[in-house]
């Protein structure tokens, strides 16, 4: 093997958990849920490509992610928003 390549048969469930907590260390939920993703997709690639016979991303669950709330708008923003669209008489 090249510098750099690995056996994908070499990498178990357990390769991809501490991966994913190395990152999860210094990254943010959703970029971890992407390399996530990324791993599984690939896997599934090479499955396909018949250079793997197994998945180990995919017994993998997502991390929880914090939920964003999105601010309302107050109501001076709904009126600067809709002051184009409405007549001079305001409707």
């Amino acid at each position: 093997m090249a510098r750099g390549e690995a056996d994908v048969a070499a990498v178990t469930v357990q390769t991809v958990r501490a991966f994913l907590a190395d990152q999860s260390a210094r990254l943010q939920a959703r970029r971890v849920n992407h390399y996530r993703e990324a791993l599984d997709r690939f896997y599934e690639w090479l499955i396909a490509e018949g250079q793997a016979a197994e998945n180990p991303a995919a017994a993998i669950r997502k991390v929880r992610e914090q939920k964003r709330l999105i601010e309302a708008l107050n109501q001076a923003e709904v009126e600067v928003l809709l002051a184009p669209v409405q007549g001079p008489d305001g409707g």
